[in-house]
């Protein structure tokens, strides 16, 4: 229940966010960013480095924006309702794994619900999950991995270990292609 609210907070303070917006305070790559998710809609191809396209941005964020790219042609409601997607999943996810870590290392519910309210309120995480912005995909997979590693550094049969330890390897791998793009370039 207690985590319920906090999450309808989260989602209410992004969807605020993410419609109230201004130009002024997005990040400075967001064009580039939005220019690169509507080529893959337009062609349904990653664009070519041979045609003058940078290629340094790694892909599974920007296939990830898909569904909103063919359906949205004006750009400014494109990236708000791409914010307001990272905002409900991946902060989401991002501060349910943060509880549960919490929960995982014993702190008590209150105390749980503290590291979770703090974490929701401060102004970096909410620009972070309510941007349009590999980050924010990038930290919520980070953060399944860091909870699926204590999860298997914990589990105590052969079956949770063997399915924890996958879950980090997957989870791990996802959160590196949404954001370094060493792996991908």
């Amino acid at each position: 229940m207690a985590m319920g609210l906090v999450l309808l907070a989260l989602m209410s303070i992004g969807h605020i966010t993410a419609i109230e917006l201004s130009k002024w305070s997005e990040q400075h790559d967001m064009d580039g960013h939005v220019e690169y998710s509507q080529y893959i809609a337009k062609n349904h191809a990653l664009p070519n480095p041979r045609a003058g396209w940078t290629t340094y941005h790694p892909p599974l964020f920007y296939l990830f924006t898909q569904p909103f790219g063919p359906l949205r042609n004006a750009r400014n409601v494109f990236a708000r309702d791409v914010r307001w997607a990272n905002s409900l999943l991946f902060g989401s996810l991002f501060l349910v794994c943060m509880l549960s870590i919490a929960r995982s290392l014993r702190l008590g519910k209150m105390a749980s619900l503290l590291v979770a309210g703090f974490l929701m309120t401060l102004p970096s995480v909410v620009q972070l999950f309510t941007s349009f912005n590999n980050d924010a995909m990038a930290t919520g997979l980070t953060a399944l991995a860091t909870l699926s590693a204590l999860k298997f550094y914990q589990a105590k049969r052969r079956r949770a270990v063997v399915a924890w330890g996958i879950l980090v390897v997957v989870a791990g791998t996802l959160a590196l292609y949404a954001k370094f793009s060493s792996l991908w370039s």
